[in-house]
């Protein structure tokens, strides 16, 4: 679907914005992206200013970190997990909605972009803290590993900051092919789905959130490798034409 046309009277549904800007793993495509959706069609009506709405999602994932790590620190923890589980997710619907009103409204700019991706970055470094926080002093997740989490973390965020300046031309690892394999990758890949993951458990710090750690450090640091290997084939093999 276009962006409405300056003058407009006619709001898209629900489901033409989904269909028009679904996108992601299958938590992002499936739930996210659909809720995005739904809250966009009011502010599309009222022409809100889509780098509004990416502020207000700032504003709450910070928030939910600060309130989650003083949670922790007078050892809530299910309270954090809850904060977080609830938090986390509703500042990721909105910035699911920032993009969908800006391409409904026609209102798409390179610096709404960037403060997109800054946001992004800082809401999802106020996750890493909250984590880190949370297995702190925990056996099993020594300072080093909390250091490679925090560094690995970022790695699909930075990756798909690249796909939007290059058109994801040619760089996937999987194929476009919708399969078990392709949808499985996809979701352990998928932020909501990862946040969903280490806000749940939050419940037990000492218990099972040590091992997703490691998980995550495997995950993205695997990723990250990959991603290395396959350009420097393309690279070297472009080279040699």
């Amino acid at each position: 679907m276009g962006a409405m046309q300056p003058g407009a009277t006619t709001v898209p549904t629900t489901r033409a914005l989904w269909q028009a800007n679904r996108s992601g793993g299958l938590v992002s495509e499936y739930a996210s992206t659909w809720l995005g959706a739904a809250v966009a069609v009011p502010l599309v009506r009222r022409r809100v200013r889509p780098s509004s709405v990416t502020l207000v999602a700032l504003a709450l994932g910070l928030a939910t970190s600060a309130v989650a790590v003083l949670a922790l620190d007078h050892g809530a923890a299910t309270l954090a997990a809850v904060v977080a589980l609830l938090g986390w997710q509703g500042a990721y619907v909105l910035d699911c909605t920032d993009g969908t009103v800006a391409r409904a409204t026609g209102t798409t700019s390179a610096h709404g972009a960037r403060l997109d991706v800054l946001c992004d970055l800082a809401v999802q470094s106020g996750v890493v803290a909250t984590v880190v926080r949370a297995v702190d002093g925990v056996r099993g997740c020594p300072s080093w590993l909390q250091a490679l989490f925090a560094i690995t973390w970022t790695v699909n965020l930075f990756v798909g900051t690249l796909s939007r300046v290059d058109g994801k031309s040619g760089h996937s690892l999987l194929s476009s092919e919708r399969n078990l394999l392709n949808d499985a990758a996809r979701l352990v890949r998928d932020y909501p789905f990862q946040a969903l993951v280490l806000a749940v458990a939050m419940v037990r710090p000492h218990g099972v959130l040590p091992a997703i750690v490691v998980g995550f450090v495997v995950l993205h640091g695997g990723f990250l490798l990959a991603s290395i290997a396959n350009e420097a084939r393309l690279a070297l093999a472009q080279t040699r034409r």
